[in-house]
């Protein structure tokens, strides 16, 4: 019996069709819990509690952005985390990954 924890991704996304959209790719790749979220404090509240494999976040949204979402959490776990836009800018100033 496999006793693993089933593998999770929180999604986060002030658009609910986009965010109904991402669950249809993924799920149609890989079998994976996911969790939808449509703006950062109740992302924060969620993750209080819980430790998702990865977090996929919209970059601007009402209420704070994607950015801020990722230093809480860079500074509270090692959480992979992609982030997407919508926005008419090629680039998102600010933002470099570690390792």
């Amino acid at each position: 019996m496999d006793s693993e924890k089933p593998k999770s991704i929180l999604l986060v996304d002030d658009e609910p069709d986009i965010l109904e959209l991402l669950e249809i790719i993924i799920e149609s790749e890989i079998d994976i819990n996911i969790t939808k979220k449509t703006n950062i404090t109740d992302s924060f509240t969620y993750l209080k509690t819980h430790q998702p494999d990865l977090i996929i976040s919209d970059y601007n949204m009402p209420g704070g952005n994607g950015f801020e979402l990722y230093q809480q959490v860079k500074s509270l776990y090692n959480i992979p985390f992609v982030f997407f836009s919508a926005s008419e800018s090629s680039s998102i100033e600010g933002i470099w990954t570690s390792p």
